[in-house]
């Protein structure tokens, strides 16, 4: 069994996250994992505890973390690892010069994600954080 993700721990996570279909389009099914914040702040710390351990021997020098959940993982994998924390936002969020990068999903192929210039150095270890389990591909 994996350090720390105790069997007990890993069927609440399991049984906490909830999938709802036709979200946010018809055709999709939603992961919708916020009943683990919402709920359980013993899964939510086994989670992200389980989450930095392949990144502890080599930490990353930035969590990129991308808008919005990945937020709410990516900071505190952050502070638990000693990393510095880089925001991606989608477009017209951020205050300083940006850069961007344009970027589809399933169901939206018109959208850009930016950072400030200057957040992330060049050759930077950096690891992205983000719920990329939410959304599924159209069916």
């Amino acid at each position: 069994m994996r350090e720390y993700l105790t069997q007990d721990v890993e069927q609440t996570i399991r049984t906490l996250i909830v999938k709802v279909p036709n979200f946010p389009i018809p055709r999709c099914t939603f992961t919708d994992i916020t009943p683990i914040l919402e709920r359980d702040p013993i899964a939510f710390q086994a989670l992200i505890h389980q989450m930095c351990a392949p990144h502890r021997l080599h930490p990353p020098e930035v969590i990129l973390c991308i808008e919005s959940c990945g937020y709410l993982f990516g900071a505190p994998m952050a502070y638990a690892l000693g990393s510095r924390i880089v925001l991606a936002r989608q477009a017209g969020k951020l205050p300083r010069p940006t850069l961007h990068q344009a970027y589809a999903m399933g169901y939206d192929r018109h959208r850009h994600m930016e950072i400030h210039i200057g957040a992330i150095a060049p050759a930077s270890r950096v690891l992205i954080v983000d719920d990329v389990l939410a959304m599924g591909a159209p069916r």
